[in-house]
């Protein structure tokens, strides 16, 4: 199968995964919305805004027991991941790893993003506000293509959300949400993961002019 095709295919099923976990998710949802290039709001809801320019970074864990992803894929007791990436796919650099041990092996995985494919910013009211400091966005959305344990053909999408200070709920705040799925290069689901932060942080940035 061409590249470009299964590329296509991967990321309609990303799309649509995703719109699942949103769709299920008993409370305190990460939202995502289709930001057209462009747009200055998302179609039919002039409330939450589409913003192409700034950035966010971020690093820390997830601790919960959570994979939505089907047997075999274990619950995963400790996720660990860290990132930079910009709301315009096209400006770099654009760095996102994920880390994880499969508990009932004690195998160690890794997945390393090595092409942005997609990404957009949102300002999202329902979020609640990224400051401090100050930014005009609190959700970055994005899909890719990597690698998952030094294997190529590996697919993700990605919500990161920014809700203030403190980040995570392990030093009392209300933990920025994440929704993390990623594919192997066989095209099986290994990870469907949606939780709050438990350490660390994900910042939303402006830009200094540079993108």
């Amino acid at each position: 199968m061409p590249r470009t095709v299964y590329l296509a295919k991967t990321l309609a099923t990303l799309f649509a995964i995703a719109s699942f976990v949103l769709t299920t998710m008993p409370a305190t949802p990460v939202f995502a919305h289709n930001c057209p290039p462009g747009a200055t709001t998302v179609p039919g809801d002039p409330t939450i805004t589409c913003v192409f320019s700034g950035f966010m970074t971020g690093g820390g864990k997830f601790n919960s027991d959570i994979n939505n992803a089907p047997p075999p894929a274990p619950l995963m007791p400790l996720v660990v991941h860290g990132f930079i990436l910009h709301c315009n796919s096209s400006i770099s650099p654009n760095n996102l790893e994920v880390n994880w041990k499969d508990p009932n092996t004690g195998a160690e995985h890794r997945f390393h993003l090595d092409n942005l494919i997609a990404s957009h910013c949102e300002y999202n009211p329902a979020v609640g506000s990224p400051n401090p400091p100050d930014a005009n966005f609190n959700t970055w959305v994005g899909s890719g293509s990597g690698s998952l344990d030094g294997q190529d053909g590996a697919s993700i999408y990605a919500i990161f959300t920014d809700q203030g200070q403190p980040a995570g709920t392990q030093a009392g705040g209300p933990g920025d949400w994440s929704t993390i799925v990623i594919y192997a290069p066989d095209g099986s689901l290994v990870m469907n993961l949606t939780d709050s932060l438990f350490g660390g942080a994900q910042q939303a940035h402006v830009c200094g002019g540079n993108c």
